[in-house]
């Protein structure tokens, strides 16, 4: 039985909020149509599931990978900016070197701060990217045991076929061999009965030529 997916979206503070037309679905099963068998409702099903999750989850992946790797450039230009730190334009040489160190020490808070809320923003979106790609493999391998399941059904039925057609064989066969005793059993009386009136025959024969002389 596929455990259809939750909502994609989970709560969460870093995640922006979007209005409701921009939420990510859940799956909803198609419903069943009358006229359609259940096997023919099963394999729509199926195929609007696997279309819902090349439609929503891949484009989650993606979005997040993406993502992903604009926070690393950030990370990356943010570490040498704090390896090579500038001194703001406004900073003159009229200034003492009080101002100029605590400037600095200001503006290395400021990059350890981005820095920080930057990885913890990674850490997350990695955290998200695996579990999509765990929920994916589970309902692939679900997919995919309905679909062995089903082949082995289908194995079923074709053995169970061919054990329906061995036993009306041999059916027929205890039919023709029942027969058969029939035919054997009425060809022997039919003997019997021949032999019976040849020899009424004979003896009629016999009297009858008795009786001319």
């Amino acid at each position: 039985m596929i455990k259809y997916p939750p909502n994609l979206y989970r709560k969460s503070s870093l995640r922006p909020q979007t209005s409701h037309a921009n939420k990510s679905k859940s799956f909803t099963p198609p419903r069943k149509r009358s006229g359609k068998s259940d096997e023919q409702f099963e394999l729509e099903r199926d195929e609007a599931f696997r279309h819902f999750v090349r439609t929503e989850y891949e484009v989650q992946i993606s979005s997040l990978e993406n993502a992903n790797e604009a926070l690393k450039k950030e990370n990356q230009e943010l570490k040498q900016q704090l390896l090579v730190p500038q001194e703001p334009q406004e900073c003159i040489s009229t200034q003492t070197d009080e101002n100029v160190s605590k400037n600095i020490m200001m503006y290395s808070f400021d990059v350890d701060t981005k820095l920080s809320d930057a990885e913890t923003k990674i850490r997350t979106l990695q955290v998200e990217k695996e579990w999509l790609n765990s929920r994916i493999y589970v309902m692939q391998k679900e997919i995919m045991s309905r679909q062995d399941a089903k082949s082995a059904l289908d194995n079923i039925n074709e053995k169970q076929k061919l054990i329906d057609t061995i036993s009306q064989a041999k059916q027929a066969i205890n039919n023709l061999e029942d027969e058969n005793a029939s035919l054997k059993k009425d060809l022997h009386e039919a003997k019997e009965r021949i032999y019976y009136l040849t020899y009424k025959a004979g003896i009629l024969f016999d009297g009858s030529s008795n009786a001319l002389h």
